[in-house]
């Protein structure tokens, strides 16, 4: 029995060694090479084998119908089904055609792939502006762009490119181009939202290009069209809830060492000249100066001096700040969009919303915008464009917020830290502001309106509103009448109205203090010659712009090596901008009346505080007028996708140059060298750069 059951034991493993065979083979390239290290895995096992570096590889015992995966890095994935051992087995593996996302460069002229290119550019797509969260397009640029700076020093942005000047703010800015043309307007009235791409010109092609206006720079922006067909619509909303500014989070002096500096210095005769003064009464002056100065005329005692000090170590008015005239910011944006494409026919059309309140009491903001394009592609030769972009913004907050650090002017340029703003029962203490606080606290006159100011309330009876519109019309003809020539005639029109009302209630410290300045009291009958009621200004701006351009573009090749890009064309603009500045005293918002006042002559100001002067009055119009005409060229030559030669010419003419009509016409040019390293065939193996290129530029420009 126990013979008989070995035997059936060892027939059934010779006929399951039977059932296995092997399968052996080579693996290589279309070309016959053959490739080391390839990944041979069993789908139903998951067995993995590998080629050796003669790409051979051997399968031993393994079923006869076998569903094999062989993979390599770099060449695409075959998936084999064998059904009879072989020892002489080919597979032929075929390389990876790396598709790389075509990059393309947009200076305002011409659009074309960045491998091309000589010049200096940055640029930034929509899937990077979509990282961060900001109703102003030029924030949103922020950490994206290289090159691009964001000077703070001054408490607000101020973008440059080419680097930190001695020039002024306006002077520094770049030149900003939307949709082909300079943008004349407001860059907030930009939806960020609508724009597509965000491109920096850095270098001499820059000035090349756009003329002497480009000389920090230039910021191209692409708002988003159908342009590939699309039939979609898209909604989003954004919420962006944000912390109050932390007034302590730079370390400063305690209140505690700032009053025993104030001792030191008292001690030592500092503030001696300062306090017997005649001016005295101009003079900002702390409590602890004030009650260590009464303490020495014996006004006081010494110990009621340092009661009243050391109350003070304790306090520190940032908290009050923070509590009563700081909030957290809420920000919400809303966008709708909507594309349709028909046979010859797209559109896109947005709708966008933000309504922001802003970390400073009283200050909120609001902006409607609404942006269309449409194509009409009458022909394959014939093409017209034509996009409207619509945008209204108004704006809410106080020209008198005490902002931190509270400046009391009178000699000061900072509050001292131990101030109060607030009493316990909650009511708004005065602070010395502009005057000695002594001083107008015991105003011998009476019929004199209150003096004292308190910032906690001072900024609620003061407000500034703000209206802007802007409009910008675009229209482009494109016709072809050969496949290598297109012909383009471009129009833009822009019209942008800003209204600024800024109104100093009556009770504001502004209009009280022109009121008391301007007061002459004799035998207790007071004659006012700033009346009282709000004092209103209002400022109105009109900006309307031209601006046209014709331009000739060629593309062509000849025996496949040789490519040649080539345009040249002629532009013209005008804008004109004009402004009134009209101021209104005594003003009353219920009847809608002001009374005049006498701008011209000088009057006295109360207590001899200063000289005769005139009434602050801001009245007056004005126009400006900018004109320029322009001619520009550029030709490129790439030779075997490696090597790229290229050069940019332009003159302007302007109203703004020089006073002689020869000396007008400014002329710019630059020239460019790239070569491609990443295209040359040393380069096939390392499929890990996607591009290496090495360029220089080199331009003049002559005035």
């Amino acid at each position: 029995m126990r013979c008989l059951i070995s035997l059936l034991v060892i027939l059934c493993y010779s006929l399951t060694v039977s059932a296995q065979g092997r399968y052996s083979g080579k693996v290589m390239d279309q070309h016959g090479k053959p490739i080391a290290n390839v990944n041979i895995r069993l789908e139903k096992t998951r067995q993995s084998f590998k080629t050796d570096q003669n790409g051979a590889f051997v399968i031993p015992n393994v079923p006869r119908h076998l569903d094999v995966a062989v993979s390599m890095l770099g060449f695409e994935t075959q998936r084999l089904l064998w059904n009879d051992y072989a020892d002489k087995l080919e597979v032929v593996l075929e390389k990876k055609e790396q598709v790389l996302d075509v990059v393309e460069v947009n200076t305002g002229y011409q659009s074309f792939a960045r491998e091309r290119s000589t010049a200096s550019f940055s640029q930034i797509d929509s899937s990077k502006l979509t990282t961060r969260i900001s109703n102003n397009i030029l924030q949103k640029l922020e950490y994206l762009a290289p090159g691009l700076q964001f000077d703070n020093r001054t408490g607000k942005s101020v973008i440059n490119i080419r680097g930190i000047n001695t020039f002024s703010d306006n002077l520094m800015q770049p030149l900003i181009i939307v949709d082909n043309f300079p943008y004349s307007g407001d860059i907030a009235n930009i939806n960020p939202n609508d724009v597509e791409s965000v491109t920096l010109l850095k270098d001499a092609s820059a000035a090349s290009i756009w003329g002497a206006r480009a000389g920090n720079g230039v910021i191209v922006i692409n708002l988003k069209k159908n342009s590939k067909g699309y039939n979609k619509m898209e909604f989003t909303h954004n919420l962006t809830l944000g912390e109050k500014q932390d007034l302590f989070y730079l370390r400063n002096i305690s209140s505690t060492d700032f009053i025993d500096v104030e001792r030191m210095l008292f001690d030592k005769g500092f503030y001696k000249a300062s306090l017997n003064s005649v001016n005295s009464r101009l003079l900002v002056f702390s409590p602890v100066v004030q009650l260590l100065y009464q303490q020495s005329k014996g006004l006081i005692s010494m110990e009621e001096a340092d009661r009243q000090i050391n109350s003070f170590r304790h306090h520190d008015y940032r908290r009050e700040v923070m509590d009563n005239l700081y909030r957290n910011p809420i920000r919400q944006q809303y966008h709708l969009s909507n594309d349709l494409a028909r046979d010859k026919f797209t559109n896109r059309f947005a709708l966008g919303y933000d309504r922001n309140s802003e970390q400073q009491q009283a200050s909120n903001s609001q902006r409607l915008t609404l942006q269309t394009s449409n194509r009409y592609d009458f022909s394959d030769q014939l093409e017209l464009q034509v996009g409207m972009a619509w945008s209204n913004q108004k704006s809410t907050s106080s020209p008198t917020f005490p902002s931190f650090p509270i400046n009391p002017l009178g000699g000061k340029a900072a509050l001292y830290p131990y101030a109060q703003l607030k009493s316990d029962d909650g009511s708004s203490l005065a602070i010395p502001y502009n005057y000695n606080l002594s001083f107008v606290q015991n105003i011998p006159d009476p019929q004199l309106v209150d003096w004292t100011y308190k910032p906690l309330e001072d900024y609620k009876e003061s407000q500034s509103n703000s209206n802007t519109k802007d409009i910008v019309l675009n229209a482009t003809l494109t016709y072809k009448p050969f496949p290598f020539l297109s012909l383009s005639g471009l129009y833009n029109y822009e019209n942008q109205s800003v209204d600024t009302e800024k109104r100093n209630g009556v009770n504001s410290f502004y209009t009280r203090d022109l009121i008391n300045r301007f007061s002459q009291v004799e035998n207790g009958v007071i004659k006012r010659i700033v009346p009282l009621g709000d004092i209103m200004q209002n400022n109105t701006s009109r900006m309307l712009s031209h601006k046209a351009r014709f331009q000739a573009s060629s593309d062509f090749s000849l025996q496949e090596d040789w490519k040649f890009n080539l345009f040249a064309g002629a532009e013209i603009s005008h804008a004109s901008t004009d402004t009134r500045l009209n101021t209104a005293y005594g003003y009353d918002e219920n009847t809608m009346t002001s009374i005049n006042v006498d701008p011209i002559n000088t009057y006295p100001i109360y207590s001899n505080l200063s000289g005769n002067s005139r009434i602050p009055f801001y009245n007056g119009f004005g126009r400006t007028s900018n004109r320029f005409v322009s001619l520009f060229g550029n030709a490129a030559v790439t030779y075997k996708n490696r090597y790229i030669a290229n050069f940019s010419a332009r003159r302007d003419a302007s109203n703004l140059f020089g006073v002689k009509t020869n000396d007008r016409w400014n002329p710019l040019w630059s020239a460019g060298l790239a070569w491609v390293v990443t295209n040359e065939k040393f380069m096939d193996k390392l499929n890990w750069i996607d591009l290496l290129k090495f360029r220089t530029t080199v331009g003049i420009r002559v005035t």
